[in-house]
């Protein structure tokens, strides 16, 4: 029987706001800590993980947000 590693993550909260009903978000976007992979929020930004993060608001469903604000980045 082997031990299972658990491989480090960055989380990073965004925090978004349905561009129909004006309702804040926050959004947990967990990154593997690989080598190249973003160490804070700019980074992150640029990096290109965000096209992948999907959205939904729930009280309206509408699938429009804007991105305005992104804390965090601690390992875990």
């Amino acid at each position: 029987m082997g031990l299972a590693l658990r491989k480090e993550t960055r989380d990073f909260t965004l925090h978004v706001r349905c561009t129909n009903c004006l309702r804040e978000t926050a959004l947990l976007v967990e990154i593997p800590d690989e080598e190249g992979a973003p160490a804070d929020a700019d980074d992150l930004v640029e990096s290109g993980c965000l096209e992948h993060v999907r959205f939904q608001c729930g009280p309206c469903e509408s699938v429009i947000a804007q991105l305005i604000g992104i804390s965090g980045g601690e390992l875990r």
